[in-house]
C-alpha cells in the first residue's frame, strides 16, 4: 500500500510534509523505516525521534522567517532533525560536515539562521564555525540533538505549518562566486513525491537505497519518496564503504529502488560477480549527469528481471521535470540517452535567445512550465525574477529558464544536450566556474582564471583551471590545489591546472573556449621530485593510479590528491586493487596516506595478514577483519 491508496488522499492536494508522514508513521508504526551499518528504526522510533527534537528547536525567541541549519552526519538522526524543523513550522538547511569551514561560514552567513543543530560527533565543528563568525557567531543557538529533554514533548508548543510555507533551504554553487540559495516548499515537494510515487510504484514493501548527502536535493527526493509511502529507506556511504562492496550490500539488503549518479552506477556494476543477481530491483534512477548509450549497456547486464532504467532531468528549483523509461530490451537510441516526457504538472518549451519557440527538431533552451516551481533564490530578487518569470497567459503557473539546451524527437521524446551557459555538472551537483575562479584569483599568484568542465575517456566530468600568473613565479599545481581545499568540497576542486602565458581569443575579443589547450596526460608539475616504482607491487599499484587519474608516469612519493585524485577516483582505485589482489582496504587509507608507496605497503600487509590465516574468510576470500569500510 501506498500514499495514494489512502483513501483518495493525492499528494498535490494541499497538507504538508509531516501531516503525510503522520499518517504514514500511525499506519506502519512497526515497520523499518531507516536502517543503516548502525541503527534501525521503526516508523514509530523515528516520529519518537523528531518529536523530541522539535521541542529542543521551538523557542519564543526563533524567528520562523529563518532556516534551521542542520550539522549532523549523513544518518538517522540528520532525517529525525529534518522533519523535527518541519514538525514546528520552520524550514531548514542542511550542511554537509564533509565541507570546508570556510564554505559553511559562508553559507550560515548568507542564510542569516540563529540555530544550529548538531550532535555529539559534529559539536565541535559547530561550535568552531559559530565562534569564526565574529558578531554574527555570537547570535547562534547551538543545539545537541543527543541531549534531548527526559520530559515529554509538548505539543501544543509546535505551531503548524502551511502548504505553500518552505519546506526547506538547499545551496548550490553561484554565479556570483558565492553560494546561493534555492527554496521549496510543502505543496512542491509533495507534488515532487506524488510524481515519484505514480511513476515508480513506490509501495510499502519497497526498500530505496539512499546514496546520496541529505543536504542535496537528490538525496532530499529519496528520503521524502520512501518516507511518504511506508517503504524502508537503507543508507548507504560510499565513501566509507566503498563501490566493491555495495553489489554485495544491494542484494542484501534486498534494495528495489536505487538511484544515483552515472558516475557512481558506471563504476560499482563493473564489479558485480558474474553470476550474481539482484531479484528484488525493479528499477535504476540516474540522477544529475548526462547518461550515455553506454550506460544502458552495462544496466542490461543486470540480472533483474523486470527491472527498469531510468533517467530524468530537473533541478534543485524544479525538481524532477522530465523523465525517460528503458526495460532492458529497450533498443539504443543514439548517443545521448534522451530524458524523456514532462512529468505531472510540467509543459516543456524548447526557445531560442529571443524567447520565440524553436521549430520541431532544432535545439533551444528548455525552459519549464509548472505551478510547483521554487519561490526562488534566498535573498536574490533580481536572480529569481531573471530565471522565474510569469507565464504570458495570466495562469498560475511560472516559467524558469534551466539553461539547459534540447531537442524533441519525432516521437515527442526530449534529449539533452548540455548546459547554454557555463555552469558544469560534476558527480551530480551543479557548479558555477565562478565560485571556482573566485577562489582562485584570491591567490596572490594569479592574475586571471577561467574553469571548464573537460570529460574524461572513463566519460566522467572533471575539472580543469586555466590561468595567468601574475609577476614573478608562477604557482604550480600543486600549490594552487592545495590553496583550494580549504575553501571548496572536494568535488569543486579541479583534477588539472594550466598555466598560459596570454588567453586565446576570438575574433569579437572573447576568450576562445574551444582554443584553450586540453590538460595532457603528463604528470603535472609538483613540489616532490619524481622517484620511479621499485618493486612489483609498486608498479601495478602505480599502472591503476595511472588508469584511472589518466595521467603518467606518477611517482611512488606523488601525493595523490596534487595529482587531482577525489574521493571518487580513489574509491575507484581501491575497488581494482580489490579485483586484483581481494583485500579490501579503507578510503582514509589512502585520503590519508596517499602515495603509490604507502598503498603498496598497506596492500602488501593485507595480504600477508590473509596468507598468515589472521582473518576468518569470507565468501569473496576476504578475512572479515581486514572489511573495514573504505
Amino acid at each position: 500500500m501506498s500514499l495514494r491508496d489512502a483513501g483518495g488522499s493525492n499528494m498535490a492536494h494541499p497538507g504538508t510534509l509531516m501531516t503525510r508522514f503522520d499518517w504514514v508513521a500511525d499506519h506502519y508504526s512497526h515497520q523499518a523505516a531507516i536502517v543503516d551499518s548502525q541503527d534501525q528504526w521503526t516508523y514509530e522510533q523515528l516520529k519518537q525521534q523528531a518529536d523530541a527534537i522539535s521541542d529542543l528547536i521551538v523557542t519564543d525567541g526563533d524567528s520562523a522567517s529563518e532556516p534551521v541549519a542542520l550539522l549532523l552526519g549523513n544518518g538517522p538522526r540528520m532525517i529525525a532533525a529534518m522533519l523535527a524543523v518541519l514538525r514546528v513550522g520552520r524550514f531548514y538547511m542542511p550542511l554537509d560536515p564533509a565541507s570546508p569551514p570556510a564554505r559553511l561560514e559562508a553559507i550560515v552567513e548568507d542564510s542569516a539562521s540563529t540555530l544550529l543543530v548538531t550532535d555529539r560527533e559534529n559539536l565541535p565543528s559547530a561550535l568552531s564555525l559559530r565562534d569564526h563568525m565574529g558578531s554574527l557567531g555570537a547570535l547562534i543557538r547551538v543545539v545537541n540533538v543527543e541531549q534531548l529533554p527526559p520530559c515529554a514533548p509538548d505539543a501544543d508548543r509546535r505551531p503548524a505549518a502551511d502548504p505553500d510555507g518552505f519546506a526547506w533551504l538547499l545551496y548550490t554553487s553561484g554565479s556570483t562566486g558565492k553560494p546561493k540559495g534555492v527554496l521549496q516548499t510543502h505543496r512542491n515537494v509533495l507534488q515532487y513525491v506524488s510524481n515519484y510515487t505514480e511513476g515508480l510504484r513506490i509501495r510499502s514493501t519497497d526498500r530505496y537505497a539512499l546514496l546520496f548527502s541529505c543536504a542535496v536535493n537528490a538525496g532530499a527526493h529519496v528520503i521524502y519518496s520512501t518516507l511518504l509511502n511506508g517503504a524502508t529507506l537503507c543508507l548507504y556511504d560510499p565513501r566509507r564503504q566503498g563501490l566493491s562492496a555495495l553489489p554485495e550490500w544491494l542484494e542484501d539488503r534486498q534494495i528495489s529502488l536505487y538511484a544515483s549518479v552515472p558516475t557512481l552506477f558506471r563504476n560499482w556494476i563493473q564489479h558485480l560477480t558474474p553470476g550474481r543477481s539482484l531479484p528484488r530491483l525493479r528499477a535504476v534512477m540516474m540522477y544529475g549527469e548526462p547518461v550515455y548509450d553506454r550506460d544502458l549497456t552495462l544496466f542490461r547486464t543486470l540480472q533483474a528481471p523486470g527491472c527498469v532504467f531510468v533517467n530524468r532531468l530537473g533541478s534543485t528549483e524544479t525538481g524532477s521535470t522530465l523523465w525517460y523509461f528503458a526495460k532492458q530490451d529497450t533498443p539504443s537510441c543514439g548517443a545521448h540517452v534522451p530524458v524523456g516526457y514532462p512529468v505531472a504538472g510540467n509543459e516543456i518549451l524548447l526557445q531560442d535567445d529571443a524567447g520565440e519557440a524553436v521549430p520541431a527538431g532544432e535545439i533551444g533552451e528548455i525552459v519549464v512550465r509548472s505551478r510547483y516551481l521554487s519561490p526562488g533564490y534566498w535573498r536574490l530578487p533580481e536572480l529569481t525574477a531573471r530565471l522565474f518569470r510569469p507565464d504570458p497567459s495570466g495562469r498560475n503557473v511560472r516559467l524558469f529558464h534551466t539553461g539547459d539546451l534540447g531537442r524533441v524527437l519525432p516521437d515527442g521524446r526530449v534529449v539533452c544536450l548540455g548546459r547554454r551557459d557555463f555552469q558544469i555538472k560534476i558527480r551530480g551537483y551543479r557548479v558555477e566556474p565562478a565560485e571556482l575562479e573566485s577562489a582562485l584569483l584570491k591567490h596572490p599568484g594569479v592574475k586571471e582564471a577561467l574553469v571548464l568542465g573537460r570529460v574524461a575517456s572513463s566519460g566522467d566530468a572533471r575539472l580543469a583551471a586555466y590561468y595567468i600568473p601574475a609577476d614573478g613565479s608562477p604557482p604550480t599545481g600543486s600549490e594552487l590545489r592545495r590553496w583550494m581545499v580549504p575553501l571548496l568540497p572536494d568535488y569543486m576542486v579541479p583534477s588539472f591546472f594550466v598555466s598560459l602565458a596570454a588567453w586565446p581569443l576570438a575574433p569579437n575579443g572573447k576568450i576562445d573556449r574551444r582554443a584553450l589547450p586540453p590538460p595532457g596526460h603528463e604528470r603535472p608539475e609538483m613540489d616532490a621530485a619524481f622517484a620511479a616504482p621499485r618493486s612489483a607491487l609498486e608498479k601495478e599499484v602505480a599502472a591503476v593510479w595511472q588508469q584511472v587519474l589518466e595521467l603518467e608516469p606518477i611517482g611512488v612519493n606523488d601525493p595523490f590528491l596534487e595529482l587531482g585524485g577525489t574521493s571518487l577516483l580513489a574509491m575507484r582505485i581501491l575497488a581494482r586493487l580489490f579485483d586484483r589482489y581481494r583485500v579490501r582496504l579503507p578510503l582514509r587509507w589512502l585520503m590519508e596516506a596517499p602515495t603509490v608507496a604507502m598503498l603498496a605497503k598497506a596492500v602488501s600487509a593485507a595480504i600477508t595478514e590473509r596468507e598468515e590465516g589472521k582473518g576468518t574468510a569470507n565468501q569473496n576470500g576476504v578475512p572479515d577483519d581486514t572489511r573495514e569500510a573504505q
